[in-house]
């Protein structure tokens, strides 16, 4: 790990989220691994002193980098006074983002799993997203459905993402050190189209993208809607339901009518390992 520091006036504050990533090889690492291309639209969430911004920065095309802390906002503005980076002041969760096609960050982990959440509901469609998270929630993001630890992240992530886990970044490449490790991961986007091949993850998307609704209906309204795709012929209502008994039994009575926020870990896993056990079925047809 290199010794050199990129340091600023301001203190960070840890009680703020404010962790600065200082140690240049890491920056490089998630620099070299972002492989940012000249005509790339980048968002940067958290700025702080723009340590990785001025490296984004010399690779894209544009900039957008979101930072809360005014002292901060000053002096992003100050430092890419000309050029092309846009600072934007606020909260990433409360406010419309610009159009970008990568995101390249060390976000506050309190957002972690909000972004996500926020990225999917907006239907962001992202060449990739290379960022450092926490080492608790990369573990959730990549926990298989047979893990006691498998949960709400975990299935978000099994429906909508790949994920390739670049570099552990130690305590130390922070200023102030955070209090866990962290990791540096590299995220893309799966497919959001219905198929036999991709009915379990196009099924848990709709589950997150329509939680407005109950379980049951989601899974209902999908079947009948996709059920061509989905099973390689035309699905009745009727049958429908009686697909998700099928694959379900008796115990989905007890969740299906909960909104998706309102499921347990447990429940989430009941459905995800259900749904993977499908391709054993052979009700309508289904092989």
């Amino acid at each position: 790990m290199s010794n050199r520091f990129h340091t600023t006036d301001k203190v960070p504050e840890p009680s703020k989220d404010q962790h600065i990533l200082v140690d240049e090889d890491i920056l490089e690492t998630i620099i070299r691994n972002a492989e940012i291309k000249n005509d790339d639209t980048v968002l940067e969430i958290g700025g702080g002193p723009g340590n990785l911004t001025e490296r984004i920065a010399k690779c894209a095309h544009k900039v957008f980098v979101i930072e809360k802390d005014a002292t901060y906002v000053e002096m992003l503005k100050e430092k890419f006074e000309a050029g092309n980076v846009t600072v934007i002041e606020g909260a990433i969760i409360d406010m419309k983002l610009p159009t970008f096609n990568k995101i390249v960050s060390n976000i506050p982990y309190s957002i972690s799993e909000p972004l996500f959440l926020m990225l999917i509901k907006e239907k962001r469609d992202l060449d990739s997203s290379t960022i450092v998270l926490p080492r608790d929630f990369v573990k959730r993001m990549v926990t298989p459905v047979f893990s006691p630890l498998f949960g709400m992240v975990s299935a978000l992530f099994t429906a909508f993402y790949h994920v390739e886990i670049i570099a552990q970044i130690p305590k130390e490449a922070f200023s102030p050190p955070p209090r866990v490790t962290s990791y540096c991961v590299k995220i893309r986007q799966k497919p959001q189209v219905p198929s036999k091949k991709t009915r379990v993850e196009y099924l848990i998307q709709r589950l997150f993208l329509y939680d407005e609704k109950n379980v049951k209906n989601i899974f209902l309204e999908t079947l009948w809607n996709h059920g061509l795709e989905l099973t390689g012929r035309t699905v009745t209502k009727r049958e429908a339901r009686d697909l998700i008994h099928t694959i379900f039994g008796e115990e989905f009575h007890s969740f299906s009518h909960k909104k998706v926020a309102h499921l347990s870990n447990e429940h989430i896993k009941k459905i995800v390992s259900r749904l993977m056990c499908w391709d054993v079925y052979e009700t309508y047809g289904i092989t």
